[in-house]
């Protein structure tokens, strides 16, 4: 296969396109949270045990407050603060996420719960990258 090598282009993303791109991952359990908080009058007979096992509002308080904790983080340059945020926030989306799989058994499809397995995938990816990156003040060496 001669004619297919790779090439030379690195997938970098601009700054301001990055930051957008990144902002969906503490931004999606922020909505995702105020819908918990407002969204449900009365709880639908469709929530999962995980959904269930814990009241909306609390559920809706924890997912905000994770994702603002990550922005708080991104915001203000805080590594530990922003890895905690993401890590907090991928063990809540993926409790939530194999709840609803389960409870569904599937045959609802798995678009729904997939959805908050790739946030979780995403947050525990970028906290891991983050950490990995060390500290600046400490001396670490980072990647380039």
């Amino acid at each position: 296969m001669r004619w297919l090598h790779r090439g030379r282009w690195h997938p970098l993303i601009p700054e301001w396109w990055r930051t957008a791109t990144m902002l969906v991952v503490p931004i999606t359990p922020i909505i995702v949270g105020a819908d918990y908080l407002f969204g449900h009058g009365d709880a639908p007979a469709r929530l999962s045990a995980v959904e269930k096992s814990i009241s909306l509002s609390a559920l809706g308080v924890i997912l905000i407050a994770s994702g603002v904790i990550t922005v708080i983080g991104f915001v203000g340059r805080w590594r530990m603060l922003t890895i905690g945020g993401l890590h907090w926030s991928a063990a809540v989306m993926s409790t939530i996420g194999i709840g609803i799989a389960t409870a569904s058994g599937m045959g609802g499809g798995f678009r729904v719960p997939w959805l908050y397995m790739a946030i979780a995938i995403a947050s525990w990816a970028s906290a891991f990258g983050y950490f990995m990156q060390g500290d600046p003040d400490d001396g670490a060496d980072r990647p380039e």
